[in-house]
């Protein structure tokens, strides 16, 4: 099957990762549906690849999401452990769907006779400004950070974006690197021993550390998870004070909260 263009807002899994869903698919079977739109696979590509190497038959389930973009982040941001910079890129590759699919509607709405004409979906902004911070609210990073993204995916080798993709490459060292030649960039991005920070060669000024600044991003991601977390703690104190899974559930969220303190 072929996959939904929206759905490489997330890189593929490879190596351990992947293995490690091959066996448990061999083992257990495929424990969710796989979801498709318009005959292509929105979510579930690597379950679809994995029940290939595995074996296994998958079953499928059709969906027609208003927002495909955001059907897509809602079901897979949950599931990965992303550094700020990899959410970054989710982020900028959904600011260019919007982009690109509001220019295609308004392509179609243009060339539509003015009685047929239907309104155009509000969810399809010019993805700038306000906009671009509410996306970057949706992968929990800063909107600066999608404009850094936004300017590896337009500017940087296929090196370094995959260099960022990985997580070995912080995403505003990318952005800086983006600027340089392109085998000043393969070289970077390939080297065993790269360092966190890059001194550009026509940008000198660029020289500071980028690593507070991610961890920032990255503590201001879990500042998320922790308000999500306190809301279920007010969910789950309506419970009964006997119930069990109360009891479980408030264990488990408190376990969090101190984890990620």
């Amino acid at each position: 099957m072929k996959f939904h263009p929206v759905a490489d807002m997330f890189t593929l899994i490879e190596g351990e990762d992947f293995a490690a869903l091959v066996k448990d698919i061999r083992s257990n079977g495929l424990q969710e549906s796989i979801k498709v739109m318009e005959g292509a696979i929105l979510d579930g590509r690597n379950r679809f690849r994995a029940c290939e190497e595995a074996g296994v038959e998958p079953y499928y389930q059709n969906v027609s999401p208003q927002d495909p973009a955001a059907y897509v982040m809602s079901a897979n941001l949950h599931r990965r452990h992303l550094t700020p910079g990899q959410r970054a890129m989710v982020g900028a590759r959904a600011r260019k769907w919007y982009d690109e699919e509001a220019k295609r509607r308004q392509q179609q709405h243009a060339s539509t006779a003015p009685g047929k004409r239907k309104t155009l979906p509000a969810n399809l902004p010019e993805v700038n400004g306000d906009a671009r911070d509410q996306i970057g609210k949706v992968v929990g990073v800063s909107g600066k950070y999608i404009d850094y993204a936004t300017k590896v995916l337009n500017n940087a080798t296929p090196e370094v974006v995959k260099a960022v993709d990985e997580g070995r490459m912080a995403v505003q060292t990318a952005a800086i690197l983006s600027t340089e030649p392109e085998e000043v960039q393969k070289k970077e991005a390939n080297d065993p021993k790269r360092r966190r920070d890059y001194k550009s060669c026509s940008a000198p000024q660029a020289t500071d550390s980028h690593q507070e600044e991610e961890e920032n991003e990255e503590i201001k991601a879990k500042g998320v998870g922790v308000i999500r977390a306190s809301e279920a703690i007010n969910c789950l104190i309506r419970i009964p004070k006997n119930d069990a899974l109360r009891r479980r559930g408030l264990q488990l969220v408190t376990d969090w909260i101190r984890h990620n303190q």
